[in-house]
């Protein structure tokens, strides 16, 4: 199944280890990051309710929020607030997407999840667009991708 969360990440992926590991990585962040590694654990619940839930994108779009990530790009276009760190080597192999991340700046990996959900907000309300396009694909692509924030931003 597509949207299935890849074997890498599932550690992270799962309830109590999930909620352990946005706590472990809030609280090696300071100020900016904290607010938007919040943001982020709100986006992912977004994807939960799309994927695990059955809820269609329309009805749970309200929960994705891009409002930190603006606001601190308008203060910090860089993100130096992230502390500039790559994205660590997991051995990924089977998702060829995410395997692409491996070795390159947080901050790429950061703009890459809001562009995927500003391409959410912007193309699904529109009824001609909602049909040409796989929406729970697109989901599963932005929950992956904050999951491996996650597992990366967690390790320290």
């Amino acid at each position: 199944m597509i949207e299935s969360v890849p074997v890498f990440l599932q550690a992270v992926a799962s309830g109590a280890k999930a909620a352990s590991a946005w706590q472990k990585w809030r609280t090696q962040s300071k100020g900016n990051a904290k607010r938007l590694i919040r943001e982020l654990q709100g986006n992912l619940r977004f994807c939960t309710l799309v994927l695990d839930d059955g809820l269609e994108v329309g009805e749970a779009m309200h929960v994705l929020s891009t409002e930190e990530y603006d606001r601190l790009t308008g203060e910090d276009p860089e993100l130096k607030s992230l502390r500039p760190r790559k994205i660590r080597n997991l051995g990924i192999k089977d998702d060829k997407t995410l395997a692409a991340w491996q070795g390159k700046p947080t901050v790429s990996l950061v703009d890459s999840v809001y562009d995927k959900i500003e391409d959410i907000k912007a193309y699904y309300p529109h009824p001609k667009s909602r049909k040409n396009r796989r929406w729970n694909i697109r989901v599963a692509n932005i929950r992956n991708r904050i999951l491996l924030l996650l597992e990366n931003g967690s390790a320290g």
